[in-house]
């Protein structure tokens, strides 16, 4: 039997669609681990003060997600590790979602609808492949770590079952190792000292803080953060913006810093005259300035100082 040579070329050119598709896929993949590799290694200052600034804001109003998906392998319901780290916010900073996703180049942001409500929300969601190939490596290069109890807890959670390549749920329940992992790497005491603290602050403030104006007889003038525990946090918060006695706690969990003296309210224009707002917290801030210099109290401030 002898092959015809219109039939050998034939098959030459399904072995080089076949080639080429290998190579076409590995070059696919090589450009992904370049581009991720360039990401780690060539974040500008900007983009690293973004990052800082997105951990904060994630220590407010995100979470990471580790729950289980169940699949059905050869008629058995087999439960899966599913993991991915969320921010829903008020529709109002759906542009300042988009700005960390574009310059982070992290998740994707879409609109959602609660099921209790009618207000839509804007959302930020990464998946696992990002947090694993991305956002991971990018914390472990700059040696950063979330702030507060509870977002700490969920990223060395997500951390341990990366790092070991857990697949299964069953293995991280009543897991002795992991959670004595967990307990072991929690950062306690002296936030402020973390050199990434101010950008830090500022997206915690984005997410968590407010300027307001009291409706008390005098109109005072207020910064306040809130939050549920993490009273040595708000304690570093406190040390660093230099603050007088501002610290409150309510029914022994929520922690409130409170600021409204002339003398807190120089301060805390100094530390966001040099740390900038993003978002809609910033119109909030302008508008907060704004009210202070038209108050007979605050209108002798200097708004524009520097330290």
């Amino acid at each position: 039997f002898i092959l015809s040579p219109l039939y050998i070329i034939f098959i030459s050119n399904i072995k080089n669609k076949s080639n080429n598709k290998i190579i076409k896929d590995d070059k696919i993949i090589e450009n992904k681990i370049i581009e991720n590799k360039s990401l780690k290694d060539k974040y500008s200052d900007d983009k690293l003060n973004l990052l800082f600034k997105f951990i904060g804001f994630i220590d407010g109003d995100g979470y990471i997600r580790v729950t289980k998906k169940n699949k059905i392998y050869k008629e058995k319901i087999i439960e899966y590790i599913y993991i991915s780290l969320i921010i829903n916010l008020n529709e109002n900073d759906l542009d300042l979602l988009k700005h960390f996703q574009s310059e982070l180049q992290l998740g994707k942001v879409y609109n959602i609808t609660p099921k209790k409500g009618r207000n839509k929300l804007a959302r930020l969601e990464i998946n696992k492949t990002d947090l694993k190939n991305i956002f991971l490596p990018l914390l472990n290069k700059y040696n950063i770590q979330f702030l507060t109890i509870k977002r700490q807890k969920q990223f060395l959670l997500m951390k341990y079952i990366m790092d070991n390549n857990i697949i299964y749920y069953k293995d991280i329940i009543n897991n002795n190792k992991l959670n004595n992992y967990i307990n072991n790497n929690l950062i306690k005491y002296n936030f402020h000292n973390l050199y990434y603290f101010n950008n830090w602050l500022v997206g915690f403030t984005i997410a968590e803080g407010s300027f307001i104006k009291k409706n008390n007889q005098s109109k005072d003038m207020c910064f306040q953060l809130k939050q549920k525990y993490n009273f040595n946090l708000f304690n570093s918060i406190k040390t660093k913006l230099n603050l007088n006695k501002c610290l409150s706690i309510n029914k022994g969990k929520y922690i409130q810093l409170s600021v409204s003296s002339k003398k807190d309210i120089e301060k805390i224009i100094i530390f966001f005259e040099e740390n900038k707002l993003l978002g809609y917290k910033l119109i909030q801030y302008k508008k907060w300035l704004l009210d202070l210099q038209i108050n007979n109290r605050y209108k002798n401030i200097n708004i524009n100082q520097k330290k």
